[in-house]
């Protein structure tokens, strides 16, 4: 389970900028020996976007789902 790193919430999505990336392939492509190269904005990582506080970040952290309940929990009882 991927959490955000700022407020631990488990709300994260992944922006891939797929609209980006392609166009740059193609104008790549187009270049000479641009069919070598045409990989490379594939190879750049997309951010993640947590829909609780609004923050981009590149890294999650990756937290099993039982670990993520106990967490829930413990809030819930100091809270």
């Amino acid at each position: 389970m991927k959490l955000c790193t700022h407020c631990d919430s488990d709300m994260v999505e992944k922006n891939n900028f797929l609209g980006f990336k392609i166009p740059i392939a193609i104008v790549l492509i187009l270049i000479p020996y641009g069919i070598f190269v045409c990989w490379l904005p594939f190879i750049i990582p997309g951010n993640y976007i947590c829909k609780n506080c609004g923050r981009e970040f590149r890294k999650v952290k990756e937290i099993d789902w039982r670990e993520y309940e106990k967490m829930k929990e413990l809030q819930k009882e100091q809270g």
